[in-house]
């Protein structure tokens, strides 16, 4: 019976040859797999509590109103809930008109939210929208600052969401509204985006911003600084400067980002930061708190403080070519995620979920 029963086989230490790493090889390997180790964590209570929230935006279901149909920002509603139909279980976006809230039923939203501002609310939708039970939020396009109409507007509101972060004390403490939050619009990518540019958009810098006196003394010194090099400027008052060709005010300007080997930013208007990042431009933008919510300084934007800050930035990155594309190419990268659309709606729901 001996013959029936199966030999435990060895293994054949032909099969399997032994490898001997070097010592600093071992070592290197037993350095890498104990960090590992030790970065292993279960997941915490308030982990799982956002994962458990993740989930739960799939049983909501929300409903834009937005009185655009033209204008700069005629494609963000649509934008907006197209992003958020990937997040949450139904989305529906209808146009303001008077009246509207009284049809609210019809979609029974656990969240309402308004894009704009540009939008007249009479007596009986504000009085209907002060009773709503569904949690309301105004995604305010303030780029050129506030007003008393605007403010008054947002009080109508649970959340209010602003394009400007200087404008959250305004807005928080005259609106009397306990949920200000700066989320700017992320660029229509289907719009700014890179592609080759004409011959007639390329240039050496392109300046976003007025011709102020504050900049006099650094716009001179340009006619010096590039001479014989193309400079193009998207704002008012540059009629003067016979070195500097002014752009048109209904440019498309996103052939012109494509088109700039640098552009600068001293307009105030953030949505050209988006935009340009999401063409994959360089930028050298005027320091501004906002920034620092999305944006990471050196990374995938160049700061200035003030005009020569400016002209000495300006030397400098002409000559760091490879640095220059580094930040531009981040700038591409975190359009498309970390202040994508799709990101700040996000963010948007997870505001007011979780306040």
């Amino acid at each position: 019976m001996r013959g029936n029963k199966r030999s435990r086989r060895n293994p054949d230490t032909n099969m399997y040859p032994t490898v001997r790493l070097h010592p600093s090889s071992q070592k290197y390997i037993s350095k890498v797999i104990n960090k590992a180790v030790q970065n292993i964590n279960p997941v915490d209570k308030a982990e799982a509590s956002n994962i458990h929230r993740v989930i739960n935006y799939k049983n909501m279901k929300a409903l834009i109103v937005s009185p655009y149909n033209e204008g700069l920002h005629w494609r963000t509603p649509q934008i907006i809930t197209e992003q958020l139909k990937r997040l949450v279980h139904e989305a529906y976006v209808i146009k303001a008109y008077p009246g509207f809230l009284a049809e609210l039923f019809q979609f029974n939203p656990d969240l309402l939210i308004f894009i704009g501002n540009d939008y007249e609310f009479g007596p009986e939708d504000q009085q209907i929208l002060g009773q709503l039970p569904t949690k309301t939020a105004i995604w305010l396009s303030d780029h050129d600052g506030s007003s008393e109409e605007i403010k008054g507007v947002a009080s109508l509101f649970d959340y209010v969401f602003t394009q400007t972060s200087t404008l959250i004390p305004f807005y928080r403490f005259e609106s009397d509204v306990q949920h200000v939050h700066h989320l700017p619009f992320a660029a229509d990518m289907s719009i700014f985006h890179p592609k080759p540019a004409d011959e007639t958009c390329e240039s050496s810098l392109l300046i976003l911003g007025d011709a102020v006196p504050r900049f006099e003394a650094f716009i001179s010194q340009l006619s010096y600084l590039m001479k014989g090099k193309k400079i193009f400027a998207s704002g008012r008052g540059w009629e003067p400067y016979g070195h500097i060709r002014c752009l048109p005010a209904d440019a498309n300007l996103a052939n012109y980002y494509n088109g700039a080997d640098m552009v600068i930013n001293w307009s105030g208007l953030h949505h050209h930061l988006f935009e340009c990042a999401s063409c994959g431009a360089f930028q050298l933008i005027q320091e501004h708190p906002g920034i620092y919510d999305y944006f990471k300084p050196g990374y995938d934007v160049a700061v200035f403080h003030n005009p020569d800050d400016l002209l000495d930035s300006i030397v400098y990155y002409s000559a760091q070519v490879e640095q220059k594309r580094s930040i531009a190419t981040n700038a591409l990268q975190g359009s498309m995620y970390r202040y994508s659309f799709l990101q700040m709606v996000y963010q948007l729901l997870h505001i007011m979920h979780t306040h």
